[in-house]
């Protein structure tokens, strides 16, 4: 049988949606499992779709820890079942004129070295200069319209135009196209992580719930040193590096907010220990 599932459909301050893999054995058990605990305003579930939808306070508790415990409760219905926590990341699809401009910066290489005469190979390198720039500055456009803010990334124009007029073409164009789209080309699609709760009795009667987490690795990860590579080119622009919490980050900050005891989610709240595995 196929493993259970829990992927974020949408999540937004205030709102969270998931799609679980199979419907819970007790829906109204469920629900109430997940639902008690403070900042939580409702939740309800679609037997159509198997989405659930929360609407909670994110002053008083996060989506994060609302997922976990979406997920402790599927495991414990489902008789301590492994459950996988999939989230897709809208990464960045690359346009028709990033790609010109990372051909014409190859073309420029390529000229170098079959020793083009010096005249044509100085309207390719501006070919290459002028492309790369526009590419970047369409990036920036793109992320204004669709976030409302530009990346970071785009400084890297600035180096770009400021290299330019130097006289620097190839280099210069080079390092900005991989600074710009390189640690968007690595970026995971999607992170996963499997949750497993264990529901523990002891001889005073008393119960409580053991919970392992740990991430999946993706095989198909670009390697460390190659992001390493992205990163240091990234710096000579001026770029730091960019802080995104991995669903992962997200759980070991819930876990350790709570000292690694979480509310329970039965009707006897009886206590949650996470053990993070990584």
């Amino acid at each position: 049988m196929s493993r259970l599932k829990v992927k974020i459909v949408h999540r937004i301050p205030g709102r969270l949606r998931v799609r679980l893999s199979r419907a819970p054995s007790k829906v109204d058990v469920f629900l109430d499992r997940v639902a008690k605990h403070d900042g939580i305003e409702s939740i309800s579930f679609n037997p159509v779709s198997r989405s659930l939808l929360a609407y909670y306070k994110p002053s008083v508790v996060s989506s994060t820890e609302i997922l976990l415990r979406m997920s402790i409760a599927l495991s414990a219905d489902h008789n301590n079942k492994t459950v996988q926590i999939d989230e897709s990341h809208d990464t960045r699809k690359m346009v028709s004129m990033d790609y010109y401009s990372g051909g014409s910066i190859v073309v420029a290489t390529l000229a170098r070295l079959i020793g083009v005469p010096l005249n044509t190979l100085q309207i390719i390198d501006y070919n290459a200069g002028m492309s790369t720039a526009a590419s970047v500055l369409n990036h920036a456009w793109m992320e204004v319209k669709k976030e409302g803010i530009y990346d970071p990334e785009v400084v890297s124009v600035v180096y770009l135009i400021n290299s330019l007029i130097k006289g620097n073409y190839l280099t210069a164009s080079a390092i900005t196209w991989i600074a710009t789209f390189g640690r968007h080309l690595l970026e995971p699609s999607q992170e996963s992580c499997l949750v497993k709760a264990l529901e523990v009795s002891q001889d005073d009667d008393q119960n409580y719930m053991d919970v392992e987490v740990s991430p999946v690795v993706d095989a198909r990860k670009p390697s460390s040193s190659l992001t390493l590579i992205v990163h240091g080119i990234a710096r000579v622009v001026g770029l730091g590096p960019v802080k995104k919490h991995s669903l992962i980050d997200q759980i070991k900050h819930v876990s350790k907010a709570h000292h690694n005891v979480l509310e329970g989610v039965d009707s006897k709240p009886s206590p949650i220990y996470m053990r993070l595995e990584y």
